[in-house]
Parts: C-alpha cells; sequence; structure tokens
C-alpha cells in the first residue's frame, strides 16, 4: 500500500517551474511497537536508513524477515545511539550486504563495540555451518557446560583444533545455546571488528554529507552519553526530515541539556511512554537509596536487574551518594557482573579523562563520576552474602546473569529483586512483580518469597509534554510520523498532536507499507520567494 500526502506551496501569479520534493518513509520496526527501530527514508530519491535495532520480545512477529532489496541504493546508515533496539539489526544489515558508511556520534562509536558483541552471536543470518572441537565438546558434556562453536576459520583458538578433532554444525545463531552450544568470543569479536571499520563517527552539531544531494547533522537529546536526533537536508531546495531517535528524559545528571532544532519539514518522533508524565520527583531517587539502606540492614541479598549501559552506571552513582549520605551502610559491598558492564564501567571511566568528550556530558560528570563508587566487578556470577548488592544484566532478567540470580534466588523470602528498566509485564518477573504466587520458566515451576520492586527514578525517555514542548519550536513543520509506541499510544497520542497542532498531518505508520510525502514548489520567472500557503 502506498500511501501520499501532498503538500503544495503556491506563489505569486506568473510564469513559473515546479520543483517538487519528494519523502518516502518506510518502517521495518518500532511501527506500532516500542522497539526495533529501523526507518528507511528517501528524499529526492535518495535512500539512506535511520536505525537497525533490535526487537524486544515477539515484537518482530509482525514483520518478515529483511531481504537484501531493503538496501537497494542506500547510501548511508545512521545511527542516534548505541542501545540495541536501535542497533542489534547492523550485524544483520552487514550480512545482507551493507556496504556503506555507518554514521554517529563519537560517544556511541566507542559503545558499539561493545554493545554488538553482546548481540552478534544471537542475531540470526539464517543458516550456518559452524565448527567445534569434539574433545572439547565431551568434557564440557561431562560438566554440564557449554561449547564454543566457531563462524571463522581465522579464529584464535578454533584454527587450532585439528583436524581429526574437527566436527561440525548446521544451525541458526539463536538456537545455538538449545544444543548446548554457543559462539566463540573472539569469533564474535573478529566479526565486531569487520563492522567497526565502516562506523565513521561525526561530531554533535556538524554538518556532514551522506549523499551527493543530502547533508546530516546530529542533535544531541539527553537519553544516553552521545544520543542524537537526526537531521537530514537536501541540498536541491533545503526540504529536510527530522528524526528524533529517543528523545531524552534529561533524567540523568550526567548528561547536557536538550539541543533545539529551528526548522524542518517533516519529523519522525517517538512515543515510548505514550500520553502519560515522566515522574520529574528528584526525591525519588533517595527513596531508591532509602530503600537499598534498609534492605541491606535487614541482611537481604539485593540483586538489581539493570541495563549495562547507563543505567547501571547511574545505579553505581546513586550508591555512591547513598554511602556518603548514610543512607547505606558504607561498608556495603557492591558487585557489578557481566564482562559487557565491565567494558562499559571502562569506557565511561576513560571518557570521565578525556576533554574530548566534554560535550557529551554535564559539568557535574567530570566533578563527580559514576564510577567513583568502589564495587567489585565480575566477570561470571559470585554467590551473594546477605547484605550484600549485585548489579547484573539484562534489566528484563530473561536471559543473562540476572534470569540465573532470579531462578535461584526467586524462593528466598530473604532476597529482594530490584528493576530499574523496562520489564515487560507479561513475562515470568513481570507476573511475579504484580503479585504471582509461582512462575513458570522452560516448563518448570518457581514459587516466588522474594520481594520484587520496580523504581521509575531513571526513566530516560522525554514524556509528550516535553516532546510537544520541542516541536512547537519548529517551523516549517508539515508532517510527523508516530513510531516507537506500541499502538494504542500510538494512536492516543495521534489525537493529542492533532488536537495541540491542527495544522500537522500526524500519521501512525503501519510495518512495511510505503509513505509518500510531497512538496510543490513553485518558482516564478523572476526566482522570487512567496507567501507560504500550505494545501493539504
Amino acid at each position: 500500500m502506498l500511501a501520499m500526502l501532498l503538500f503544495i506551496l503556491t506563489l505569486v501569479p506568473g510564469r513559473v517551474e515546479l520543483i517538487t520534493d519528494s519523502f518516502t518513509y518506510t518502517g521495518y520496526g518500532a511501527n506500532m511497537c516500542v522497539s526495533g527501530s529501523m526507518h528507511l527514508v528517501e528524499i529526492n530519491g535518495e535512500r539512506v536508513i535511520l536505525d537497525a535495532g533490535s526487537f524486544f520480545a515477539d515484537e518482530g512477529s509482525t514483520y518478515g524477515p529483511l531481504s537484501p532489496e531493503v538496501l537497494d541504493n542506500v547510501k548511508a546508515l545512521l545511527v542516534s545511539h548505541a542501545h540495541l533496539d536501535h542497533t542489534g539489526r547492523i550485524p544483520l544489515l552487514i550480512n545482507l550486504g551493507y556496504e556503506n558508511p555507518i554514521y554517529c556520534t563519537p560517544p556511541t562509536r566507542e559503545f558499539l563495540q561493545v554493545m554488538l558483541a553482546m548481540i552478534v552471536g544471537y542475531e540470526d543470518f539464517g543458516q550456518e555451518t559452524f565448527f567445534y572441537s569434539r574433545a572439547v565438546r565431551a568434557e564440557n558434556k561431562k560438566n554440564n557446560r557449554d561449547t564454543p562453536v566457531h563462524s571463522s576459520l581465522d579464529c584464535l583458538w578454533g584454527g587450532r583444533i585439528k583436524d581429526e578433532n574437527l566436527d561440525t554444525l548446521s544451525g541458526h545463531r539463536p538456537e545455538l545455546s538449545e544444543e548446548g552450544f554457543y559462539l566463540c568470543r573472539f569469533c564474535a569479536q573478529g566479526e565486531v571488528k569487520e563492522i567497526m571499520k565502516q562506523v565513521i563517527p561525526v561530531e554533535m552539531g556538524e554538518k556532514f554529507k551522506v549523499t551527493n544531494n543530502l547533508n546530516a547533522t546530529f542533535y544531541g537529546t539527553p537519553h544516553i552519553p552521545g544520543s542524537a536526533m537526526v537531521l537530514l537536508e537536501s541540498e536541491v531546495s533545503g526540504a529536510s526530515l527530522l528524526y528524533t531517535g529517543d528523545f531524552g528524559s534529561g533524567n540523568s545528571p550526567f548528561l547536557p541539556e536538550q539541543d533545539f532544532v529551528d526548522e524542518a519539514n517533516l519529523i519522525i518522533v517517538e512515543g515510548t511512554y505514550g500520553t502519560r508524565p515522566l515522574d520529574r520527583d528528584i526525591s525519588c531517587r533517595l527513596i531508591f537509596q532509602d530503600y537499598l539502606g534498609k534492605q541491606v540492614m535487614a541482611e537481604r541479598r539485593i540483586f538489581i536487574a539493570s541495563p549495562v549501559l547507563d543505567r547501571t552506571q547511574q545505579v553505581l552513582n546513586e550508591i555512591r551518594l547513598g554511602k556518603e549520605s548514610g543512607r547505606i551502610p558504607e561498608e556495603t559491598e557492591v558487585y557489578v557482573v557481566g564482562t559487557s558492564a565491565i567494558k562499559i564501567n571502562d569506557i565511561y571511566r576513560k571518557m570521565a579523562k578525556n576533554p574530548d568528550y566534554h560535550p557529551y556530558f554535564s559539568r557535574n560528570f567530570f566533578q563527580e563520576p559514576p564510577l567513583k563508587l568502589s564495587c567489585v566487578e565480575k566477570r561470571k556470577p559470585v554467590d551473594i552474602e546477605p547484605g550484600q548488592i549485585v548489579i547484573c544484566s539484562p534489566a528484563s532478567m530473561l536471559g543473562g546473569y540476572s534470569r540465573d540470580y532470579l531462578l535461584e534466588w526467586i524462593w528466598d523470602s530473604e532476597s529482594v529483586f530490584i528493576f530499574v528498566g523496562y520489564l515487560c509485564p507479561d513475562s515470568p518477573p513481570g507476573m511475579a512483580l504484580k503479585g504471582a504466587k509461582t512462575i513458570k520458566v522452560e516448563g518448570k515451576t518457581y514459587g516466588v518469597n522474594a520481594t520484587l520492586k520496580n523504581f521509575h527514578c531513571f526513566q530516560s525517555h522525554g514524556d509528550y509534554g516535553m516532546i510537544k514542548e520541542f516541536v512547537e519550536g519548529i517551523e516549517g513543520l508539515k508532517a510527523m510520523l508516530i513510531v516507537h509506541a506500541n499502538a494504542l499510544d500510538a494512536e492516543t497520542l495521534k489525537k493529542s498532536y492533532i488536537s495541540d497542532f491542527p495544522y500537522l498531518n500526524v500519521i501512525v505508520p503501519e510495518p512495511e507499507k510505503e509513505y509518500l510525502f510531497q512538496i510543490i514548489n513553485k518558482i516564478s520567472e523572476y526566482g522570487g520567494e512567496s507567501p507560504l500557503r500550505w494545501n493539504y
């Protein structure tokens, strides 16, 4: 289906020449759902992709598999920030044949190396053949451990397997764990290293050329370090499109203020929170500190399920502040578990010492860096004693080390699980949070005796009021596409935006449907411009 919207700019009477600007939009993610952001846009025949993210849970079920044809004549991929729901399908695009530049801000490039390594072992590239050592497989089976498989003959460890001990396995990457395998981390790192050769960092606010006639500029939004909005502008006519990415809440004490954009014709805007207001009560973080302190003094095991990027570092900072204020006992031991979280922590430490990153953080970040707190970093799970805190990922507790901790301790009335990120309400931990007495995971039933608590003080997306205020400052705006919102929230947002901006054509794009927008400019023989009169 092709949806068309026609904008007409009328000039003074006289001989005229028609010049038509066309915008085409097709969404391959985050349409009527909150994840998988991927937006194919075409301006006057020149095509770029904005983000290429993974889906949460089954949100991608309404989309077909990506085909190489999606990449036809795509000249650039522009990445708004490093979260996996905006970057997780970059390896898939590369696998499908994308060879052109990937643009992002410098902090995003730093984080990408870690985030892509987290996802590449689980991205589905279709049927593949892997190889492994039969001897290692036999030994691991005895000890109930998974076995690494290799995707590259150049792998440091895979290359050492002797021919007589070599075996192969055919399958899809997401299915490896079901068979007791996982992709070798050296193979994964090698794949990410190849991807990073295409990644070009561009400073915030610097206009750069992405196609023959298209320029782009990144504008800051306080979601995570380096997160950006993307403005695309035609060199020929000046027609422009703005993509907000994840519009920042400004809740983090370590990020600079929101940038503003003066002019754009079309806007692709996120709607994660729908019309629900953001909790801006700063006392919420003090309540978080108080709660942790009380659980520590009650000698409970405390597990904080947190995203590795930005949220873990904010949690560490709140624990530091809690210790300094006396809300949390100073001697409390704090563990950060997981290789990716440790690598992100290292990047934060590096950025805190490098003046090149000053534009991407607030002054407070450099005065009181979040990792000033002393914590114990462990690559694998450790036994947690009563009165200790462990920060683990993922935030959903549907996999990784946080899931292991959940299944090990959810029966224990002296354990506390704290959620500081998005938690699907219909998932097993989500049901436990709502009061379920038992949960079922992979056919096994677990009794719920632990305490589960959700804190919203780390919300990182702007709410409707903030985004509305931002949109009010944009001149020349004629149409809005709402993405990154579930179907119900998107329709509610559409009604609110139409009410507040009656001159806008507001659209909730359906998955994989193409939408065409045209601006017809009539230019007089004298080259003069007329007063604007838009009809649509």
